[in-house]
């Protein structure tokens, strides 16, 4: 409650606002800016506003306006975006006639840059990547569990938002679905798409999109020199030519970044350690029988009896403890 109207009227006596770039709402959408024309495909990119707020417009090209097969290709884009709600995944929101532009995709505009420059800047650190890294299996795992695979996973497909720094997936244009009877050829990125996608004859499906996340996650480690054995050991089979032999969803992938996951072997390794020293220790001050204590020449001890009493020195407790580590971490990695 405010008590003094003195007091009120001054906390705004410096605040202000110009009305010199004020946008009348509209109803309409109006075309303000094209964003990007596809070189070698059949669209373009439009940054549009109505009502007071930015929204994206995917359209064909000029030339293209006529071929009722593209848009049935854009129909079946907007039809799968649309079934998709998730806070890292670019929100599918109309598919409308425009003038100008004709039909068209609207979905939201979103502000940010394209994973393509983090990566071309190495700007990305080890927290970025894990963040980054988590915010795209979570839509991919998402996603898949609408029976749907996005067939074009690369990092100009993926939007790194200004405010927050959050995943944003775009661009279904190649995507599929169980209940899509159209347009089943190959598709996608030739740098990113899995060996199946290449084949007429193999059935492809999630794990097409994970073997594109693992070639993203490569490229990402090399361009801005990250030392990240576990990050490594997923990209690696996430990759697999074998779509077999590759994580199974990308629930699995989030498991192996899991620090929890890490730390159970940590944990592991510590304990046996621990257990090591302990035992040597309580060995080395356990009171000893009086006949083991005297002096015995060494002429009358049998071998048997040196060998029996013998402990494991420091030098050899350690190798024990390293050829056990070895096998643990082998055995994990399996």
């Amino acid at each position: 409650m405010i008590t003094n109207e003195s007091n009120y009227s001054e906390s705004f006596s410096e605040s202000f606002i110009s009305d010199s770039n004020t946008v009348i709402p509209s109803d309409e959408y109006r075309n303000v800016e094209t964003l990007y024309v596809s070189r070698n495909g059949f669209c373009e990119i439009h940054k549009l506003i109505r009502s007071g707020k930015w929204y994206v417009a995917k359209c064909l090209k000029p030339s293209l306006r006529s071929n009722q097969s593209l848009y049935m290709l854009l129909k079946k884009e907007y039809d799968i975006g649309k079934k998709l709600e998730h806070e890292n995944i670019c929100q599918t929101i109309d598919y409308t006639l425009i003038p100008g532009l004709g039909e068209s995709i609207v979905t939201e505009y979103v502000d940010g840059k394209y994973l393509r420059h983090y990566i071309n800047e190495g700007e990305i650190s080890d927290v970025m990547l894990q963040k980054w890294c988590r915010q795209i299996c979570e839509s991919l795992s998402y996603i898949h569990r609408h029976q749907i695979i996005h067939r074009d996973i690369k990092p100009e497909n993926i939007l790194i938002t200004t405010n927050g720094q959050n995943v944003k997936i775009i661009d279904f244009g190649y995507s599929d679905t169980d209940d899509s009877a159209i347009f089943k050829q190959p598709a996608g990125t030739r740098r990113y798409i899995a060996p199946e996608q290449l084949d007429e004859n193999q059935k492809e499906d999630n794990r097409a999109d994970i073997y594109s996340f693992g070639v993203i996650l490569k490229e990402i480690i090399k361009s801005c020199k990250l030392k990240s054995l576990r990050l490594s050991r997923i990209a690696k089979k996430c990759t697999r030519q074998n779509p077999n032999e590759r994580y199974h969803d990308a629930d699995e992938i989030i498991e192996a970044m899991s620090p929890s996951k890490t730390n159970k072997t940590t944990i592991l390794l510590g304990l046996l350690l621990l257990a090591v020293l302990s035992v040597s220790l309580f060995l080395l001050l356990k009171p000893r029988p009086y006949s083991e204590t005297n002096d015995i020449p060494s002429s009358k001890v049998s071998p048997t009896v040196v060998e029996r009493t013998h402990l494991p020195t420091i030098e050899e407790q350690i190798g024990m403890f390293s050829k056990f580590n070895s096998e643990v971490t082998s055995e994990t990695e399996k």
